[in-house]
């Protein structure tokens, strides 16, 4: 955990844990990619969608020693996921085709958001 004695912690040498928050992202991007990609009723694939996002940030800040602040990003989080439950129906026709491209996009977007935060957590922490 870092957190409020990261700066004691930096001064006797340990670094920013990097690579284990980056593990936490690409560990939850696999298995947003793996809900959205299992057919499901279409409502439960945008909530599991958004509940394993979720876990991903509070993991995140659970690691940074940060609290989890639930606010217009949950909003912004499920028109994304619409967005994407839209694409994987209009896709629906290709079976397999279809529901590996919708975890593509889903992969992809776990990935960056996840090492969006995980840069933001390093320069709080760097300053």
């Amino acid at each position: 955990m870092i957190g409020a004695s990261y700066a004691a912690e930096k001064s006797m040498g340990r670094m920013f844990p990097e690579k284990e928050l980056l593990d936490i992202v690409k560990s939850h991007a696999k298995w947003g990619a793996i809900a959205i990609a299992i057919p499901f009723i279409p409502v439960a694939d945008v909530i599991l969608y958004v509940i394993v996002l979720w876990h991903m940030y509070h993991k995140l800040s659970e690691a940074s020693n940060r609290s989890l602040k639930i606010g217009l990003g949950i909003i912004v989080n499920f028109v994304v996921a619409i967005g994407i439950g839209i694409a994987d129906e209009a896709l629906d026709w290709i079976p397999v085709i279809g529901w590996l491209f919708s975890a593509l996009i889903v992969y992809i977007q776990f990935y960056f958001s996840g090492r969006a935060y995980v840069s933001y957590l390093k320069e709080f922490y760097s300053k």
